[in-house]
């Protein structure tokens, strides 16, 4: 999997057009060390700079609202943020919590789906998260 570099990270805020801030930096650069979606009161808690927690939601929007970001709710009742790499999807264990990235997508279908609906023409964005007991787990019972 490709990541961002600090400086890469920098350079993400000015094309896209947000001002670049400690705080927005400090953000960034707390997903990226993150390497996984992560809930905000984690995010929260891993920052180095004090930002409120009204602010971090709003930073969080816009970075997700730019392309930056990218927000799942993983089927636990709340939100999760991911600094975004390259597309892909998420592969979630249902009884503890395990993750695991894959990269193979429905964009094929897409185009599939959009011929076939009567009130949408092109689909913009989509996801796909798949829910399973992983192999350990499996194990244990």
């Amino acid at each position: 999997m490709a990541t961002y570099t600090a400086n890469e990270i920098d350079s993400l805020l000015e094309t896209s057009g947000l001002k670049r801030t400690r705080g927005r930096i400090a953000v960034l650069h707390a997903l990226r060390k993150a390497h996984k979606p992560i809930a905000i009161e984690d995010l929260h808690t891993s920052l180095t700079e004090p930002i409120h927690f009204v602010t971090l939601y709003r930073m969080l929007k816009q970075f997700v609202d730019a392309g930056i970001v990218y927000q799942t709710d993983l089927r636990s009742g709340k939100a999760y943020y991911e600094l975004q790499r390259e597309h892909h999807h998420h592969i979630t264990c249902t009884k503890c919590g395990h993750q695991e990235e894959f990269s193979i997508c429905a964009n094929p279908l897409l185009n599939d789906i959009s011929k076939k609906s009567k009130d949408f023409e092109d689909i913009t964005s989509h996801t796909f998260e798949l829910f399973s007991v992983c192999n350990s787990c499996q194990r244990s019972t």
